[in-house]
């Protein structure tokens, strides 16, 4: 008991000044000079508030680099998917009306499945394209860089959407085989 009072004592001590204010009571809850209103309110305006948001030299490298390595990819993953897609739709044809199982519907369901992997680069393409989106997303609507990434996202979209619905037709061809 002697050895907590003795670890327990000087936390007494301490807490009990924090209250003393030199005027023997405790701390007023009055507001503090900061706190109270003024007569003309405060505008707070962000530093270069005038001008129009722009990306510094280095970013603008930095967007023009990721522009070109990502219109290069999509460039790819296009040619891909059309040569893919000019594999599939022979494969499902000649699948039509086979049973399931045979060698048609395998064959066709390889393709289907070659099909699919040149697809694949999309989705991550997609997700990088949220990045450059934000970088430019607080520049002008007329700005390059920002009509670039937009173009950029309008074409990846499409091809998603084109090769998504091939992926489709061609999944439902062959389940009904």
């Amino acid at each position: 008991m002697a050895h907590a009072v003795r670890h327990i004592l000087p936390l007494l001590i301490l807490l009990s000044g924090c209250g003393f204010t030199g005027e023997g009571a405790f701390p007023s809850l009055k507001p503090r000079p900061g706190e109270l209103p003024r007569e003309l309110p405060r505008e707070l305006a962000a530093p270069d508030a005038g001008s129009p948001p722009s990306l510094s030299p280095e970013e603008r490298t930095g967007l023009a680099a990721d522009l070109a390595r990502h219109e290069q990819a999509l460039a790819k993953a296009r040619q891909d998917i059309r040569a893919a897609g000019e594999a599939l739709a022979p494969a499902i044809r000649a699948a039509s009306g086979s049973p399931i199982g045979s060698e048609a519907w395998s064959v066709a369901q390889l393709q289907l499945s070659r099909f699919d992997q040149a697809r694949a680069p999309l989705g991550e393409m997609s997700s990088r394209m949220g990045d450059l989106r934000l970088m430019v997303d607080s520049l002008a609507e007329a700005d390059p860089d920002r009509l670039r990434v937009q173009a950029l996202a309008r074409d990846l979209e499409s091809l998603q959407q084109s090769s998504a619905a091939t992926a489709a037709a061609a999944t439902k061809a062959l389940s009904r085989s």
